[in-house]
């Protein structure tokens, strides 16, 4: 990702030559549909900046420390912001766009830098990029691009706003989680079985993400294995660590069922290893059954 400061500082030079000399010209607001973000006339005057807390795991670690309130959404508080931005980074770790962070931390957590007394938008381009590549993902989750998200409402490339990266530089993927990435976790369920706190077969309803750990909230399809002193536990919640700095390819649909195997561990159920419900695995725990713990 380019740095966003420099990005930014290059836009907001490239506005005040376009409009000649430093002079700020009228702009005339577009017609578009509603819901309107931006253009702004100017930041509402109780605007404020505030540092990026660690708990916000969505835009915490971005490459500027403090943001502007209120957002682009029209969040005002901070409690507000973690409140709404809790939905979005499952997407994040689809890794559907490299830019959909800077995109959704564009609107949720706009830059606060000295000197500039407002909120700097998304470009359309970035807008349109992430939406393009991201709308298939959000939809087998169930959810549509919302029109909140609407792009015909931000401005073309060349004004102020933060531009997609059009380096053309390629960018890392993001690590897999060790849960997702067991190659051979269907042979060590075989060998280990009994040494599991729990193996189940569940479907995932939602993810939340905290800045190390990710919750799965779940809705258990067929308990094969539940340890005795597991009696009392919810099986409703599910975590697995190095949440949001990683991805989970395996869980890419929510009418999916997946095998989960893990322990208990500081009152959490920590997932070991999670697998794609198919034949293999149906066959596997079929003999499992048997086993005697």
């Amino acid at each position: 990702m380019k740095n966003l400061q420099l990005v930014i500082l290059y836009t907001i030079f490239a506005f005040v030559i376009s409009t000649g000399s430093g002079k700020r010209k009228q702009q005339k607001r577009p017609k578009i549909r509603r819901p309107l973000i931006f253009p702004q006339p100017a930041q509402p005057p109780d605007s404020k900046c505030e540092i990026i807390p660690e708990h916000f795991g969505l835009c915490y670690g971005m490459e500027y420390p403090r943001m502007r309130l209120p957002n682009l959404l029209g969040h005002a508080t901070m409690t507000e912001v973690l409140q709404q931005s809790r939905f979005w980074p499952p997407l994040v770790s689809k890794g559907c766009n490299p830019e959909t962070r800077k995109f959704l931390c564009s609107l949720f957590a706009p830059v606060c830098m000295k000197g500039i007394d407002r909120s700097i938008p998304p470009c359309r381009g970035l807008c349109e990029a992430v939406r393009d590549n991201c709308s298939r993902t959000m939809r087998n989750f169930g959810y549509p691009w919302p029109e909140i998200l609407n792009c015909t409402q931000f401005p073309q490339q060349g004004q102020m706003c933060i531009e997609e990266d059009r380096s053309g530089l390629p960018t890392p993927p993001p690590k897999v989680c060790q849960p997702c990435r067991r190659r051979r976790a269907l042979q060590y369920l075989k060998t280990k079985f009994c040494s599991f706190d729990f193996v189940m077969k569940v479907r995932v309803k939602n993810l939340s993400y905290g800045y190390d750990e990710t919750r799965m909230v779940i809705k258990p399809k067929h308990t094969i294995r539940w340890d005795k002193s597991l009696r009392g536990t919810r099986k409703n919640d599910l975590w697995m660590r190095d949440g949001f700095h990683c991805r989970c390819s395996v869980i890419n649909n929510i009418k999916k069922s997946y095998l989960v195997t893990g322990w208990k561990t500081a009152n959490k159920l920590v997932v070991h290893s999670i697998l794609k419900w198919n034949k293999k695995s149906k066959r596997v725990v079929k003999r499992l059954k048997r086993a005697k713990c």
